[in-house]
């Protein structure tokens, strides 16, 4: 009687310990913002960028498990516009994860005219996404008043 009140009471404590208590990652790169030149356009001013002609590549893999663990992936590129109609889609995490890719080998702040390539290899618990990006870098050289 008494080990069935110790066991129950304590995995009523586990329980209640495993509901309130959790992790927390935060993003605070608000230097990405300034990659996007649609955020960049103050009523006076609008970015300088400047493009490079020749067309870069940068891929990313993401792994999902039970459709709620990601993993894979650098980094991911903020401000990226992907279309995305899930919170945490895997193809939009890949894509992300791609762009970073291809400006950070590149030296670039923004990839123009992306063009992006998913391969999906679905099983029942696990899901990887492979995505190619391919564009031109550009870097934002500066600012310029609107006349």
């Amino acid at each position: 009687m008494k080990l069935t009140k110790y066991l129950l009471l304590t995995m009523t404590a586990a329980a209640i310990g495993f509901g309130t208590t959790g992790c927390t990652s935060v993003n605070t790169n608000d230097g990405g913002n300034s990659v996007d030149v649609e955020k960049l356009k103050i009523p006076e001013y609008e970015a300088v960028v400047k493009h490079q002609p020749k067309k870069v590549t940068g891929q990313a893999s993401i792994h999902v498990l039970f459709g709620l663990f990601s993993w894979g992936g650098d980094g991911c590129a903020d401000c990226t516009r992907m279309g995305s109609m899930s919170f945490m889609s895997s193809s939009a995490e890949a894509k992300s994860a791609a762009v970073y890719n291809a400006c950070k080998l590149n030296k670039a702040d923004m990839i123009l005219g992306s063009k992006y390539e998913i391969k999906s290899t679905d099983y029942f618990v696990y899901r990887k996404v492979n995505c190619k990006v391919t564009g031109y870098p550009a870097n934002v050289t500066g600012i310029k008043a609107v006349k």
